[in-house]
């Protein structure tokens, strides 16, 4: 069994991995370096399963499994999962609400879309092969789009601009085995990805089984995966990790979706709340194992997941542990001391976090009350000048 990892972990985390591997790569530049380096391993290995849990890496992993007979998740598979503008095009003829889209590779293409919705705002532009909100933009004047085209290019990326849906914001997680989910459940975003910075922290949460949404976001998953794998003629094995607005219009519509688990560590939320983690049954599946795991009938408990990103300044005081009379907050870390704030994003455009912590609650009015007292805990003990 082999391993290539990006050369970024700590010792400790490279001598676990090495102690499960039969052999690990750690290498630099992964992004640029990762697909030369697996088709020298194919070309010199007999494989017979690639496990691939990044997002990134999901086309890559597809490729090299048609290229040589390896069992898995086929390529277009693997797109129809990946591509936004794609599974929204497959999804729309099916008559699932997506918002208003179009792919644009020039500033003619955004005017012809303005024109088309008569010039309502806000709209968004994303990259199409993207994950975790990076380069996604809430635009919300004609100024801001020419803003946003001095800034970025149609050469490296593809793009789409859509409609904005003002609402709540859920993802819905869960396994899918030979096609059909075998585990499910909704969580809440308490703000929409899109929309978060150091003043607007990142949080969501498994909602209760008497949400009066779970039933309805559940049914939505499922007829979003059986079109995909229609259209793609192949029946998944993996987890899912699924996005899902509900308007003010009372509208259930689709945002994205993909073959793998949530990040933002989703999977402990599963744990802690279902006994069941993602994570290792993704895996199982991916080996080619068959999974016996049950539909969950309720939350042994609400949990959720916080994370802060930084701000661009210097840290004057910052918690470096959980005060004792906080409820409802576990597993804090503080990942930065005192001192300059330079960067807002990793390399690869991920957020740069200051805080990550568990939520936690009796019922829903008690978590976002244990959430709101943490807030106001933490923002009164921080400054960052």
């Amino acid at each position: 069994m082999h391993g290539v990892f990006p050369n970024v972990l700590t010792s400790t985390q490279k001598a676990y991995l090495e102690s499960i591997f039969n052999e690990v790569m750690f290498i630099d530049n992964y992004a640029e370096t990762i697909k030369e380096t697996l088709y020298e391993l194919c070309e010199t290995n007999q494989y017979t399963r690639i496990i691939a849990p990044r997002e990134t890496d999901l086309l890559l992993a597809a490729e090299l499994r048609e290229k040589y007979g390896i069992d898995g998740q086929t390529w277009q598979s693997a797109l129809c999962f990946r591509d936004k503008a794609l599974m929204k095009s497959i999804l729309e003829t099916s008559k699932i609400r997506v918002p208003k889209f179009t792919l644009i590779r020039s500033r003619e293409d955004i005017d012809d879309y303005l024109t088309k919705t008569n010039h309502t705002y806000p709209v968004v532009i994303k990259p199409t092969l993207m994950s975790g909100s990076r380069n996604v933009t809430i635009i919300k004047s004609y100024n801001e789009i020419l803003e946003w085209l001095m800034k970025h290019d149609f050469d490296s990326i593809d793009w789409e601009i859509e409609e904005y849906i003002e609402g709540d914001f859920f993802h819905i997680d869960g396994l899918i085995q030979n096609g059909d989910i075998i585990a499910i459940w909704p969580s809440k975003y308490v703000i929409p990805c899109a929309e978060i910075s150091y003043d607007k922290l990142d949080c969501s949460y498994i909602i209760p089984d008497n949400h009066v949404l779970l039933q309805p976001l559940c049914l939505i998953t499922e007829k979003v995966v059986k079109e995909l794998q229609l259209y793609s003629q192949y029946k998944l094995c993996s987890a899912f990790h699924m996005e899902l607005f509900y308007s003010n219009n009372q509208e259930i519509v689709f945002c994205e979706v993909a073959s793998r688990v949530g990040g933002c560590r989703i999977h402990e939320n599963w744990s802690r709340a279902f006994d069941i983690d993602l994570y290792e049954q993704h895996v199982n599946m991916l080996l080619g194992q068959a999974i016996h795991i049950q539909q969950p009938i309720r939350p042994k408990l609400l949990v959720g997941t916080l994370r802060i990103p930084s701000k661009l300044g210097t840290i004057i005081r910052i918690p470096a542990a959980l005060c004792d009379n906080l409820k409802g907050v576990d597993g804090y870390i503080c990942y930065k001391t005192t001192g300059n704030i330079v960067d807002l994003r990793t390399s690869d455009g991920f957020w740069i976090n200051l805080v990550f912590s568990f939520i936690t609650g009796e019922d829903e009015n008690d978590l976002l009350t244990n959430l709101e007292n943490f807030k106001k805990w933490f923002y009164d003990n921080t400054l960052i000048v």
